[in-house]
């Protein structure tokens, strides 16, 4: 078997990962000029993980298309935006790392882990489908 080929069948190919990841999103939430989450339904159908996971990944969207400087967020910053406790985000993303979801870049700041989010993005939208 040519390494090529090996490569191909051994490797996460991300890229495919992000399109799909992308396309999905955009049913979630939107960006605003300043990175912001727009959201495309009411966030009381979602519980604190999913909200979480959706600010990790509305981050990273952010910082892929220069919305923000930083794919990383602070649990502080999560907790603002989604009007909860930062002690409730920590222990939400310790759950979140557990899962292989988010990855702790320092101490109280996160980022999303691509391949790791999809799932939780389709039982997300599957959700609000219905």
């Amino acid at each position: 078997m040519e390494k090529s080929e090996i490569a191909k069948k051994i490797m996460i190919d991300e890229d495919s990962i992000f399109t799909r990841l992308v396309e999905k999103a955009s049913s979630v939430f939107k960006l605003d000029k300043k990175g912001n989450i727009v959201w495309m339904f009411p966030q009381d159908k979602l519980n604190d993980k999913e909200k979480i996971s959706i600010v990790l990944l509305a981050q990273h969207l952010a910082a892929k298309i220069d919305l923000v400087e930083n794919p990383t967020i602070s649990n502080s910053a999560i907790a603002e935006k989604l009007g909860v406790s930062s002690m409730s985000v920590g222990a939400r993303i310790a759950e979140l790392r557990d899962q292989g979801v988010a990855q702790q870049e320092k101490v109280g700041s996160h980022q999303v882990i691509i391949h790791g989010v999809e799932k939780i993005l389709e039982k997300i939208i599957s959700r609000i489908q219905n």
